[in-house]
């Protein structure tokens, strides 16, 4: 009878798991499955169906969907914000558009939180005041960092957001209520600084006010981060990821810190809205902007500086649409560009199709290509490390097993005006 109900169990397992597949194959298409069934915050599903010993029930209960805060809402293993009957969200449920409004804020401050709770559970991160030192939760802003952040010699990515609502860990937040969490949020770009054994330090620019200690405005809050953070830290071990007004902020930085150039490797902007010249002469970035053209083609710049396209139209995908182009550069693999020698139609047709669709659709749309970790054969065979912290983050990843695979617009409008 044992036996009998062991195999039983593993049969439904089995026929769940084909189920699924099916069903996600016919949801996404064959890049966007791949991309999402390997994602991070995926595969803890994924084990239990493959668990012969696991048991996954295809309804959760209400306490199973984890309702974010009191907003009647959850976030699905897809990473769908969807209601109690798993319907989508949508803004105007009223003819008031104050109530609608109200309503939006009152669900973005939750999902905040949510996310908050997400870098610290899922991805270890500890939320730290600045300045560091400050005793009253009221008088200091905060940020999230790995642990053992000033200690550490592993290279550290720096991520920071544009203007407006939204706070550390978050991108769009328009995105994440209205498409999907992954693409909206900094949780994937998290989930490759672990994989390729790089700390984390996500900046929280949009706490800031008067009656913040050291972060009056975003500037001041970067500053102070840049002191109490970044500012020891060996030569050319901090790459960093800036979006939209995260590039004026960046721009700042390099203004007001002769070291900076010493500490930055590299500087990735997702279309950055900074203006003029960025200031460092050495200090090698790029600017993935809105553009029809494929992902990564050239469209300008000179020297330390250039200009590639993000491969979608929209400014605030363009963080999603880059990624996978920013972590090659950040791990110096030979990236195929396109040149911007008339593209004919035919090569960049399926690119501008996606940038076309709409938000909801684009939300599951991924680049073209996927990054993989650099291999222990690909890091033996890099030149000589250039810093301290490339070292020891090239030694351990050796020693490990290769892992599996002005203004933003200052206000974002959403449909049926939903601030950013």
């Amino acid at each position: 009878a044992v036996v009998s109900t062991q195999s039983t169990g593993i049969l439904m397992v089995f026929v769940r798991g084909t189920l699924l597949n099916i069903i996600c194959l016919l949801r996404f298409s064959p890049g966007q499955f791949t991309r999402f069934k390997n994602h991070h915050h995926l595969t803890r599903y994924f084990s239990m169906v493959n668990n012969d010993n696991s048991q996954v029930d295809p309804q959760p209960s209400m306490s199973a969907k984890k309702m974010i805060g009191d907003t009647g809402f959850h976030f699905a293993e897809s990473g769908e914000f969807l209601d109690e009957s798993n319907n989508k969200f949508s803004f105007a449920i009223s003819d008031n558009h104050r109530e609608n409004q109200a309503r939006y804020e009152k669900i973005g401050d939750a999902v905040t939180d949510h996310i908050y709770k997400l870098m610290e559970e899922n991805h270890k991160l500890e939320r730290i005041r600045v300045p560091i030192g400050v005793k009253s939760s009221k008088l200091a802003s905060f940020v999230f960092a790995s642990f053992d952040f000033l200690q550490s010699k592993k290279k550290k990515l720096v991520l920071i957001n544009g203007s407006g609502a939204v706070k550390a860990g978050q991108w769009a937040r328009s995105i994440i209520i209205n498409d999907n969490l992954y693409p909206g949020s900094m949780l994937p770009y998290l989930t490759w600084a672990e994989n390729n054994n790089f700390d984390a330090l996500v900046l929280n620019t949009n706490e800031s006010g008067s009656r913040f200690q050291g972060s009056a405005d975003p500037f001041e809050h970067a500053q102070t981060v840049w002191d109490n953070f970044l500012s020891s830290i060996p030569e050319k071990c901090v790459y960093i990821v800036a979006h939209s007004f995260g590039g004026v902020v960046v721009q700042k930085l390099i203004q007001n810190n002769s070291n900076f150039e010493d500490i930055v490797s590299k500087i990735a902007f997702t279309d950055s809205v900074h203006m003029g010249r960025l200031g460092s002469e050495t200090t090698p970035s790029i600017n993935w902007v809105t553009s029809s053209k494929p992902v990564n083609t050239r469209l300008g710049g000179g020297g330390a500086s250039s200009k590639r396209s993000a491969g979608c139209r929209d400014h605030p995908w363009t963080s999603h649409f880059a990624m996978d182009s920013i972590f090659s550069w950040f791990m110096e693999d030979n990236i195929d560009l396109v040149e911007d020698n008339n593209v004919s139609e035919s090569i960049s047709m399926e690119k501008a199709d996606i940038a076309e669709t709409s938000e909801e659709q684009m939300g599951l749309t991924e680049p073209s290509t996927q990054t993989e970790p650099m291999s222990q054969t690909k890091l033996e065979a890099t030149a000589e490390p250039s810093s301290q912290c490339e070292l020891e983050t090239q030694t351990e990843l050796m020693s490990q097993s290769e892992p599996e695979t002005q203004t933003e617009l200052m206000s974002q409008s959403e449909p049926g005006t939903q601030t950013e």
